[in-house]
């Protein structure tokens, strides 16, 4: 697992604008194209934080026939989304960010005592307890905390 750094994220949620952040489209009724935003309300007032207007990397879908029917940027509509919808998380990913960090601590003198009994006792009775100990190593590994064997 790849640990987050907490430190920067919350130094960067705490000078950004705040949340929640919205996606929002403009249409071009001449070209029949749309341009994504991300914006939120600052101040009682919609503000645009970014755009898609001078993206360079596009992929535009095309409805548009004699009659009618719109183009759109399908990248540039999700990666607005994904911004809007990831500055929204913040609060949340430094919680579970936070709260892994103490709980894997919080195990850590469990583990040494794990790894102290697995590695040293060898009769039946302790059979038991080293498999929960191969299971708990192999959990740990998961979490990026103890290399392969």
């Amino acid at each position: 697992m790849t640990d987050i750094d907490t430190d920067k994220l919350r130094a960067l949620d705490e000078v950004a604008t705040s949340g929640p952040w919205e996606t929002d489209h403009e249409a071009d009724e001449i070209t029949r194209s749309h341009d994504y935003f991300v914006g939120a309300e600052v101040g009682g007032k919609w503000r645009t934080l970014m755009d898609t207007v001078n993206s360079d990397h596009k992929l535009i879908e095309d409805d548009r026939d004699g009659e009618g029917g719109m183009a759109w940027d399908v990248i540039g509509m999700a990666n607005a989304e994904l911004v809007a919808h990831l500055r929204n998380l913040v609060p949340a990913i430094l919680a579970m960010a936070e709260e892994n960090k103490r709980l894997r601590e919080a195990l850590e003198p469990f583990a040494e005592c794990c790894d102290q009994i697995a590695d040293t006792e060898d009769d039946g009775e302790w059979a038991k307890f080293r498999l929960l100990v191969r299971n708990y190593r192999t959990a740990r590994r998961a979490l990026g905390k103890e290399p392969e064997a």
